[in-house]
């Protein structure tokens, strides 16, 4: 019974740790979507058509009566690409993966660095330079 407490104390002990270096990105995040979502419902970012020009956009070829939005031409890529990208279930992995302490995030060593030729680069030339 001594065993079970000290594995339960331990665990609890690492359950706080790991919420406390958490717990900053939680609130950055919660933050940003409460920010999002206060922003998004003012007037200056519009307002639903009125019939009128629901009915004028009826006209247009690019309009989709049924769902009452405008499509893109290739409309069912972009809602294949939607649903892959910005499920719920993917959204939740990408959080829980960016709350994750991963190792591989650093590089392992010092990174290759090219020192650029000024003195060639700054003579002058017809072609297009870049560094």
């Amino acid at each position: 019974m001594a065993e079970f407490c000290l594995e339960g104390i331990d665990y609890l002990r690492y359950f706080t740790i790991e919420f406390k270096d958490n717990l900053l990105k939680i609130l950055a995040i919660t933050l940003i979507l409460l920010t999002g979502a206060v922003y998004m419902g003012r007037s200056a970012m519009g307002t639903s058509p009125g019939k009128k020009r629901v009915e004028d956009y009826k006209q247009e070829k690019n309009f989709d009566a049924k769902k009452q939005v405008f499509t893109n031409r290739q409309q069912d890529i972009l809602d294949a690409m939607w649903k892959q990208n910005f499920s719920i279930k993917n959204m939740c992995y990408n959080i829980v993966d960016f709350l994750k302490k991963r190792k591989d995030i650093e590089p392992t060593g010092k990174l290759p660095e090219v020192k650029p030729d000024l003195a060639e680069f700054l003579k002058p030339s017809d072609e297009l330079k870049v560094i």
